[in-house]
């Protein structure tokens, strides 16, 4: 028996020496012994952090008739954007757009949909019904209000050759001459055939969305529609009223005619640069 004890015992003692020390085992975790955390303040008003400069919001656009998106508006185009060489007459140097009958799959259109400033500016004409435009309303905007790809777009318009001296078009000298800014560029809408005019009159500020009549079909319109047309031209021009190919036009509205259609002081751009600017 004593010579199996023994290494027994030897056994034992190789097992104890093993176990790590009292001294090296990780300290216990308890409430008195918890590291030290320093609590920051509470945020206040005075505290929080600054916000950002604030700037400028962009420049709205808005659909020109209104309830109906960019798609909508452009599934009922009538008639397109069909521009002739500068310094003529011929049409079509805006875009139709129809308010169609839903109801109707001929695509008739109706009149009576409330017509709307596509983007904010200042109105520079409103016209009862004359020939060609009808009742019609222009809206001035500075080309420096518009996105910067509009506006590098708009400011590089090549210049428009004269206009042969035998063109048919009778443009005669304004008995009262036109002021305007040569020196500043302004994009203007006219919205034309329209049914009525709103309340608005010559130098009233509109927003974006802004009520300017009524879809309708006055002047040289066979049926229904919003004529949307483009152009760029000096600042602040007032032209009062727009009339020609009709005996009843007076030498001042003629002249103003062929200065927005031919004159090259407002040069024709493609309108569906605006209409593809709304959301």
């Amino acid at each position: 028996m004593k010579s199996l004890w023994f290494p027994m015992l030897g056994i034992l003692l190789l097992l104890t020496a093993c176990q790590p020390a009292a001294a090296t085992m990780a300290p216990m975790i308890s409430a008195t012994n918890l590291p030290t955390v320093t609590l920051l303040p509470a945020a206040t008003e005075t505290q929080a952090a600054p916000t950002p400069t604030e700037t400028a919001s962009p420049l709205a656009f808005c659909s020109p008739l209104q309830g109906f998106t960019q798609a909508e508006l452009l599934a009922r185009i009538s008639n397109p954007f069909d521009p002739p060489a500068p310094g003529s007459d011929m049409p079509h140097q805006g875009v139709d757009i129809g308010d169609f009958d839903p109801a109707s799959a001929a695509r008739i259109a109706v009149p009576g949909r409330t017509v709307q400033a596509a983007l904010p500016g200042t109105v520079a004409l409103v016209q009862p019904e004359r020939f060609p435009y009808g009742a019609a309303v222009i809206i001035e905007t500075p080309l420096e209000d518009l996105p910067a790809d509009l506006q590098d777009q708009y400011r590089t318009l090549e210049a428009w050759p004269s206009r042969p001296p035998n063109d048919p078009l009778t443009c005669p000298v304004p008995p009262e001459p036109f002021q305007w800014d040569e020196e500043s560029q302004s994009l203007y809408i006219l919205y034309a055939h329209l049914g009525s005019t709103a309340d608005v009159n010559v130098g009233d500020e509109v927003t974006c969305g802004q009520a300017l009549g009524t879809v309708g079909q006055s002047g040289n319109a066979l049926a229904p529609h919003l004529h949307f047309e483009a152009r760029v031209g000096p600042a602040g021009a007032r032209l009062d009223s727009l009339a020609h190919y009709d005996v009843s036009a007076s030498a001042q509205e003629m002249a103003a005619y062929c200065a927005w259609r031919v004159g090259g002081a407002f040069k024709w751009v493609d309108p569906m640069g605006v209409l593809s600017q709304i959301l």
